[in-house]
């Protein structure tokens, strides 16, 4: 079963990022990753993520 965005994610994302970038003070770009049991559903809140990541990247060697 994948997971699903749903529409509260990003404005709270958003407001992390902007945060993360103002404490942190950093000119470099700040990309917002997601880390799944077993993949996400494409919908309409899902291209704000740049990089999905499935639980199977934990135990790669």
């Amino acid at each position: 079963m994948e997971d699903k965005i749903l529409r509260s994610l990003p404005s709270e994302s958003i407001n992390k990022k902007a945060q993360f970038i103002e404490q942190t003070k950093t000119n470099k770009a700040v990309f917002l990753s997601m880390l799944t049991t077993y993949g996400v559903k494409q919908n309409e809140y899902s291209g704000m993520v740049q990089n999905f990541l499935e639980q199977d990247v934990l135990f790669e060697n």
